[in-house]
């Protein structure tokens, strides 16, 4: 419920008990992260947003970490850009802020723009949050149907990834293979083929490289480095793969609306790049506590 839910008070009132036990027993340069799980609509609300960073204001933990239910990697352009602000307010209250599950170019962007410190997600999976049907009873499970979590492998520089078999028919269009192929043999030596067999191999390098680029470019210049690199590879792959002749009406419609989303996400981030934004603090991995 935002700045309303009375469980904010119950977790407000922990932290102090709670850093004064650390230091009690030795423990002063641990640092303390504070957990703030939330819809992503609460974020937004300028009223629950007020009343969070009061509520916060003032109390010994090191990072504030996000987790915004209902946002992710696969969140739209106006959603991306009214939750990033929303971060960005986050920051009055003068610590760094970690936003968990997410990914992809949302993700990037995040960090490039200096909305937040850090980002955490896992290797292909945990880049979007949703705890809207915690209160339902799971699905049954069809007959037949294998445990687990389908795997889904992403199309390089395109924000999205496919199931294998949706895979399979950008593969069958002329020229797909091509677009599908990661073309960096540090990453995949055997091209397409090591990236089906070793998917989140390819996953986690290609995140592992983007992040890695991002740091090494001065803070200044972070954001105009994510949009002539990350958005332009984006806008070209999404164009070349929805010019593709696909058979599949589905596949073919996501091709589309993911090329949309793209470009409606380079004028996006465009326009965030011209606002004037604080540069964020370092993550805490130790408390200044300590001696």
């Amino acid at each position: 419920e935002g700045g309303n839910d009375p469980l904010l008070s119950v977790d407000r009132g922990a932290v102090v008990p709670l850093r004064a036990a650390l230091d009690r027993e030795g423990g002063g340069h641990i640092a303390i992260d504070y957990a703030l799980v939330l819809p992503h609509t609460k974020l937004m609300d300028a009223g629950h947003r007020s009343r969070i960073i009061r509520s916060l204001a003032g109390l010994p933990f090191d990072n504030l970490i996000v987790r915004l239910s209902g946002f992710g990697a696969s969140a739209g352009p106006q959603t991306a850009k009214r939750t990033l602000l929303a971060l960005a307010d986050l920051q009055r209250l003068g610590l760094p802020i970690l936003l968990d599950h997410i990914g992809g170019l949302i993700a990037t962007a995040a960090v490039s723009f200096g909305f937040v410190s850090g980002i955490a997600h896992g290797i292909g999976e945990r880049e979007r949050f949703d705890a809207r049907t915690w209160h339902k009873p799971p699905k049954e499970r069809e007959p037949g149907s294998s445990f687990g979590r389908a795997t889904y492998i992403p199309l390089p520089g395109f924000d999205k990834s496919f199931k294998a078999k949706d895979l399979d028919v950008i593969l069958g269009a002329q020229g797909g293979r091509r677009l599908v192929s990661c073309q960096d043999r540090s990453c995949c030596p055997k091209g397409l083929t090591s990236t089906l067999d070793r998917p989140k191999a390819h996953i986690a390098h290609q995140r592992f490289k983007t992040m890695n680029e991002l740091f090494q470019t001065p803070d200044s210049r972070r954001a105009q480095h994510f949009l002539d690199t990350e958005m332009r590879i984006a806008e070209r792959k999404a164009g070349d793969l929805a010019r593709l002749k696909i058979g599949d009406e589905k596949v073919a419609k996501s091709l589309s609306d993911g090329r949309r989303r793209i470009d409606g996400f380079a004028r996006t981030f465009e326009t965030l790049a011209e606002i004037e934004r604080p540069t964020p603090p370092a993550l805490n991995r130790r408390s200044a506590r300590q001696d």
